[in-house]
């Protein structure tokens, strides 16, 4: 009896180092609790969402890789390392994002949104698109420069985007898309969050 609770003793805290996880609260810049925060590690299925009191605890796998980020609408997301974080109690402040909408030389345009949308799918989903949509894809922002043949494209709201081949629905967060039509240079990125959809019985 006495050599089981010696080997328990002993790997319990191998298993505490094994599932690690990531706590803390989230707040704004006024220092008051924000509740609904999306909190995830990029590129998985790893996530959950911030309580009323702004708590919450996120496990993690033995492998500390990748990037937590922290996504609440009207808010500037904020992103850091896992490897910085794992087995820490955090105190995370979002700023709010700026309300006022940015001054472009270019502006967004509905004409740009129809020019450019078949393209900017082509180039974002690939050659999968009879299987991949955006479910909200009219809330994306388009501005294309005449002038210097260049297209830039926002969302300022999450992307979701349903696989039905993989069965997954991603929730991404699209940070940069632009395009130069004469080097057809093309940059995105961009986080995202997986989540397995539920078949229909």
């Amino acid at each position: 009896m006495k050599k089981a609770i010696f080997l328990f003793l002993i790997l319990f805290p191998l298993y505490l180092s094994l599932a690690q996880v990531v706590m803390g609260t989230v707040v704004n810049d006024a220092g008051l609790k924000i509740s609904n925060v999306n909190i995830y590690i990029d590129g998985t299925r790893t996530g959950t969402v911030s309580k009323e009191d702004g708590s919450f605890t996120l496990p993690l796998a033995a492998k500390n890789s990748g990037n937590i980020v922290f996504r609440k609408e009207e808010y500037e997301s904020f992103t850091k390392p896992v490897s910085e974080v794992a087995g820490k109690t955090l105190k995370v402040v979002l700023l709010k994002s700026n309300d006022i909408e940015e001054v472009t030389i270019v502006p967004y345009t509905e004409e740009a949104y129809r020019n450019y949308i078949s393209y900017f799918l082509d180039k974002f989903i690939g050659q999968d698109r009879e299987h991949v949509r955006i479910k909200n894809q009219r809330t994306l922002k388009f501005s294309y420069d005449k002038k210097n043949k260049t297209l830039k494209v926002k969302a300022p709201k999450t992307l979701l985007i349903e696989n039905k081949n993989l069965g997954y629905e991603i929730e991404y967060n699209l940070v940069n898309f632009s395009a130069d039509f004469d080097s057809k240079i093309v940059n995105c990125s961009g986080t995202s969050l997986f989540k397995e959809v539920k078949k229909q019985s």
